[in-house]
């Protein structure tokens, strides 16, 4: 018995025309351009939100039961028959876009606005209206302004009163009489020579009016004295510089001196820092001797 051939199940046409199909499939993938996508999530299903309630009060005691959660104990009133909420709760934005809502931006919180001061009216009983207005508050650089105004007022004042001051003394020390005082060392001739003949004229006085009493008593004795004559020869001053010990003799002295006035006129050439003097101030030495007689002596 012969053997019979066997015929194999995929043969090379087999293999081509395979291999020819899938060739025109991809080429047609590629012509055609199809593509893959991802799929949009569903808009209509957002990612779930959480509620968050925060309470502006705490307890001390937790509560028996609690009917929401929150970062702190409180302790209702319990003066509502229904629950309600704590506080309306805030809910965040969606984490995913919804072009479907308005995105309005918040409207900015209101400004305070200012209130003026405004004047308040109170009625007494008297039935009078009294006005009571509140001052308004000067600005700082304002205030210091007028501070150093009325610090410059004040300096003003200060500096004119003290020149009114000043021109008030300048005045009175120049409309105050000139003096000049002399005496038996004085070398100057006009004041010498004026000195020489006044004293002359008192001895000559003197000795004619001496004093009786002192003569009885045979009185003797020093005693120094300044005579002040005026422009036109009259007596300004006597004054006892130095006593001869004796009242007898010092009341003589004066009383002679008297009895001389006026004597001359003070002449333009005494002058006192170039100016001539007003008032001659002469300071001498007389001396009552034991032969009863009256003259000047130096210092």
């Amino acid at each position: 018995m012969s053997p019979v051939p066997l015929t194999p199940a995929v043969t090379p046409g087999d293999r081509l025309g395979m291999m020819l199909f899938l060739g025109t499939m991809l080429h047609g993938l590629l012509i055609l351009g199809i593509s893959f996508a991802v799929p949009e999530p569903d808009k209509t299903d957002p990612l779930p939100t959480m509620d968050i309630i925060l309470v502006q009060s705490k307890s001390v005691k937790p509560p028996e039961k609690a009917d929401y959660l929150a970062q702190a104990n409180q302790q209702g009133g319990g003066t509502l028959e229904e629950k309600t909420h704590p506080s309306k709760p805030v809910k965040g934005p969606s984490p995913i876009p919804n072009n479907s809502v308005s995105q309005t931006p918040p409207k900015p919180a209101p400004q305070k606005k200012i209130i003026k001061a405004e004047k308040k009216q109170i009625t007494s009983t008297a039935g009078q209206d009294i006005v009571l207005s509140r001052p308004d508050k000067k600005p700082k650089e304002e205030i210091n302004k007028i501070e150093n105004t009325q610090k410059l007022i004040n300096r003003s004042l200060e500096i004119a009163s003290l020149t009114e001051e000043i021109n008030r003394k300048i005045q009175h020390y120049a409309s105050r009489p000139r003096k000049k005082h002399i005496n038996a060392s004085t070398r100057e001739f006009a004041p010498a020579a004026y000195m020489d003949a006044w004293t002359r004229k008192v001895e000559r006085i003197g000795n004619l009016n001496y004093p009786d009493e002192a003569r009885r008593q045979k009185l003797s004795g020093l005693l120094q004295m300044t005579v002040g004559i005026n422009k036109d020869g009259s007596i300004h001053t006597i004054i006892l510089k130095q006593s001869s010990g004796h009242p007898v003799l010092d009341d003589a002295a004066k009383r002679v001196v008297r009895l001389g006035a006026p004597y001359a006129k003070i002449p333009d050439s005494i002058r006192q820092d170039d100016e001539p003097v007003d008032i001659l101030y002469i300071t001498r030495t007389w001396e009552f001797s034991s032969t009863h007689t009256w003259h000047g002596r130096g210092l």
